[in-house]
């Protein structure tokens, strides 16, 4: 037996193998797509939770201010004083960031559904890492509490 090869079964092979390596470079765009429209979404709920955080915590200093007063560096407080107020306001800030994270699921993401892409499946949606830092971080009046039992304890 005589292996025959005609022009056809070359063409045949040739166009198999252009197939495989359309496919593949195909699925790489795919990757890189999906891949781009993720790294999108993060920096899309980060903006988002900063600005978020930002404004609660403008809001929670007001209301501190208000209530609990300013932290005079010059004053003496007492250590049991200054951390129930560092509680209260702890526990505070868990609750609006519960509050937020939930805020946050329902905000649309533009490039939802693009080429398969879901937004709900992102951890950065349901986590709620990033509001928690910014809420902290903004909070002037938590700050100088921190600080004053940092310097005086």
């Amino acid at each position: 037996m005589t292996n025959k090869c005609t022009i056809q079964d070359i063409l045949k092979k040739l166009q198999d193998t252009c197939n495989k390596d359309n496919n593949k470079s195909q699925s790489l765009f795919n990757d890189v797509e999906m891949r781009s429209i993720k790294l999108l979404d993060i920096g899309y709920i980060t903006c988002i939770y900063f600005f978020i955080g930002h404004y609660l915590a403008k809001l929670l200093d007001y209301i501190y201010n208000n209530y609990l007063g300013i932290i005079d560096p010059n004053k003496k407080y007492s250590q049991t004083v200054i951390i129930s107020e560092l509680l209260l306001q702890m526990a505070v800030t868990g609750i609006l960031v519960y509050f937020g994270r939930n805020l946050v699921y329902y905000i649309p993401f533009p490039l939802n559904h693009v080429n398969g892409f879901d937004h709900m499946k992102v951890k950065e949606v349901t986590g709620a890492g990033f509001l928690s830092t910014f809420l902290v971080m903004f909070q002037s009046n938590m700050a100088s509490r921190i600080l004053y039992l940092k310097e005086n304890f």
